[in-house]
């Protein structure tokens, strides 16, 4: 009769020694281990202890879309079975909105609470100007803006307004340069607000002062367009049959003006080219609005859309000119 295999002294193995064999001997080898979430805890004693929720939520939209490419680091499996970051935290936390099961981990039993503050006093973000660049290069290789936003876990406006900071005027570039505004959020609200208010602006931006995100808000808010003239429709038609009887005309009633002479009455102009130039400004003022309409809609559908529109419209009245 066979004896089979042998089982004696099975009750003496240890499955949790066994499997911190396993992470030792994954943390010796190099390679990231796969650790469920749900045995990863994070260090009460951690120096960050706040995250802001806009952030995580990029995060989480750039982790769901990419993965987690760089690993967290955790130390060995403690008694109660779990996981302590030694960091990357933030990554954690977004995997979880992201609906990840698992993330990459190095064990590392060396890292201290000391090496969790130097890391977090001495990170540094990348700049405004090496975000342009980078966003620069990537439109340059036929990259789309909604693409590289949606990859990124960052907004569309986020996106727009680092592209546009290699087409700044030389002062608003130099506000960033001699560091008296590094918030890219306010440096693209100058150069759109320089647009419409050329003198303004470049007025606000002169000087050695150091300008907020805030005081740029409220100069910007504080600009106004002149209220555009109303446009005057001559009266219909009305058959000779029809009209009542002629009354004097009253001295106080003013002929109907065309749009022309309108322009003429709040800018007084004394030659053809004159002339053009404030029917320009006026349309200028007009389409302002329209313009800080499509900048605040993100549907590229409906921008290409509309800008087939507004291409149409002035064709018709380029061929009737």
């Amino acid at each position: 009769m066979s004896k089979g295999i042998d089982l004696s002294g099975l009750d003496q193995f240890n499955a949790a020694g066994f499997l911190d064999g396993i992470d030792m001997e994954a943390a010796a080898s190099g390679k990231p281990l796969m650790i469920p979430l749900t045995q990863i805890q994070r260090d009460e004693h951690q120096p960050r202890q706040e995250f802001d929720k806009g952030t995580l939520a990029e995060l989480a939209a750039s982790i769901k879309a990419r993965g987690v490419k760089s690993p967290i680091s955790v130390k060995p499996k403690n008694e109660d079975g779990f996981y302590i970051i030694n960091h990357g935290e933030r990554r954690v936390l977004a995997s979880r909105l992201a609906g990840l099961i698992e993330i990459p981990a190095f064990i590392d039993d060396d890292h201290n609470h000391y090496d969790q503050m130097i890391e977090n006093i001495q990170r540094e973000n990348l700049t405004p100007l090496e975000i342009a660049h980078f966003i620069e290069r990537r439109i340059t290789a036929g990259d789309k803006k909604g693409d590289i936003a949606q990859t990124l876990g960052k907004s569309a406006s986020y996106i727009s307004d680092h592209a546009l900071f290699f087409d700044f005027p030389d002062f608003i570039r130099d506000l960033y340069d001699s560091g008296r505004c590094r918030t890219i959020q306010a440096l693209a609200m100058l150069h759109r607000a320089y647009k419409d208010f050329p003198g303004p602006v470049a007025g606000f931006c002169t000087g050695e002062r150091e300008i907020t995100a805030a005081e740029v808000r409220v100069f910007v808010a504080g600009l106004k367009k002149p209220e555009p003239p109303p446009i005057i429709t001559p009266p219909a038609a009305v058959p000779e049959a029809q009209k009542p009887a002629a009354a004097p005309p009253e001295p106080t009633a003013e002929p109907v003006k065309t749009v022309v002479e309108v322009v003429q009455t709040l800018t007084p102009v004394q030659t053809p080219e004159e002339l053009e130039a404030a029917l320009l400004e006026q349309l200028e003022r007009f389409l302002a609005p329209l313009e800080s309409y499509l900048k605040e809609v993100d549907n590229s559908e409906f921008r290409e859309a509309a800008a087939e529109r507004l291409r149409k419209l002035a064709e018709k009245f380029s061929q009737h000119h």
